[in-house]
């Protein structure tokens, strides 16, 4: 122990009598931690955490490819979609999405002073079921207000219902126009839900259920499912590729045969192409850690 002791006051001593080369070997050692503790935040934060959703491991994206684009990913068909959620067995819940954008004014649906473009999405019943997600006021989606001819319903954000409305609780029930025409707020989400898509959501509405056969061709929704207890990711993707054999035989003239339907985890659809380059990044500041420490050496 006094060996180690005595060493490490003579490189005390030392230090204090070249001021210069331990500023400039702090500097070093505090820049090269510095980076790789914020490298790593961003690794946790999108790659290493899982999204933030009740047994999110049992979420999955339900996507289309073309045979020839592997690693182009496009969405499903709304007919093929409720066709298969009706008959699934691998999946408890099912659900489909699309973002868009929202022009919302005031319940009088006059004053043009209020108005405004907000971000949001059209989903299926299912979306905030499947992922275990229930409105902190009001009433989630249910079947009736996708059908044809229902009464107009939205969901909004707790952060535009805190913006727009100043938190007040008695918005659930009232009437807001949304592009015009008059709808009714039946539910506010949890402060702090976000799913990951292209823009942000402040505004939900049903997508209204049409039986249409040429629609099952046109793969405009993207998918996500929750896979059932005792459920696999083998047997989802079995199912998969029976629902699309299924809707190529029913529908002949509307389904291109060089489709096929894949299953993905929901976090590694989340991240896609996003993981490699942190992960390359990550390993060379590392490598810059490691030369400084090689310097000071």
């Amino acid at each position: 122990m006094m060996p180690f002791l005595q060493q490490l006051q003579l490189a005390l001593r030392t230090l204090v009598r070249t001021p210069g080369f331990a500023i400039t070997a702090l500097m070093t050692l505090a820049l090269g931690i510095g980076i790789n503790c914020a490298m790593f935040s961003a690794l946790r934060g999108y790659v290493l955490r899982p999204p933030p959703f009740p047994h999110s491991e049992r979420l999955v994206a339900l996507n289309t490819y073309w045979v020839e684009r592997p690693n182009q990913y496009f969405g499903l068909s709304e007919p093929g979609f409720r066709s298969w959620s009706r008959t699934s067995e691998a999946f408890s819940r099912m659900a489909i999405y699309a973002p868009d954008n929202f022009d919302l004014a005031d319940s009088d649906g006059s004053n043009s002073q209020s108005a405004e473009n907000v971000g949001g999405a059209y989903v299926s019943t299912d979306f905030f079921r499947v992922l275990g997600v229930s409105p902190s006021l009001g009433r989630d989606f249910e079947r009736n207000d996708e059908l044809k001819g229902a009464e107009e319903t939205v969901i909004l954000s707790h952060g535009l219902w805190t913006r727009r409305f100043g938190s007040d609780p008695s918005i659930v029930g009232r009437i807001i126009y949304v592009h015009g025409v008059p709808s009714k707020v039946i539910g506010i989400l949890p402060a702090g839900f976000h799913f990951p898509m292209s823009q942000a959501q402040d505004l939900y509405k049903p997508i209204e259920d049409v039986e249409d056969p040429l629609g099952h061709g046109t793969y405009m929704y993207s998918g996500v499912a929750r896979l059932k207890d005792g459920a696999n990711m083998t047997a989802a993707q079995m199912e998969a590729d029976q629902q699309q054999r299924r809707e190529r035989e029913g529908f002949p003239d509307s389904v291109d045969t060089s489709t096929r339907t894949q299953i993905r985890p929901l976090r590694d659809a989340i991240l896609g192409e996003k993981a490699r380059p942190l992960l390359l990044l990550m390993g060379g500041v590392v490598l810059i850690l490691l030369i400084a420490c090689i310097n000071i050496a």
